[in-house]
């Protein structure tokens, strides 16, 4: 009885989970940041983007994301 009310925790959990990485993807889907236009589309803007990481202002600057928001249900 307690393995089926985990399960059905966990499984709550995932759809928060996936809520989140969706809102997260959304809010991003066509952003521009510093002259990037997003989602890279090729595969020489991945070469260009990887380039332009090597820079540790960019790179530090790229991995600043936001706090996701919460849901609730």
């Amino acid at each position: 009885m307690e393995s089926l009310r985990n399960q059905e925790n966990l499984l709550e959990r995932l759809k928060q989970l996936e809520r989140v990485i969706l809102h997260n993807i959304t809010a991003v889907k066509d952003q521009t940041i510093d002259g990037w236009n997003w989602p890279i589309k090729s595969l020489q803007e991945l070469e260009e983007l990887n380039t332009w990481l090597e820079n540790n202002d960019n790179f530090s600057q790229e991995v600043n994301i936001p706090k996701p928001e919460v849901f609730s249900n």
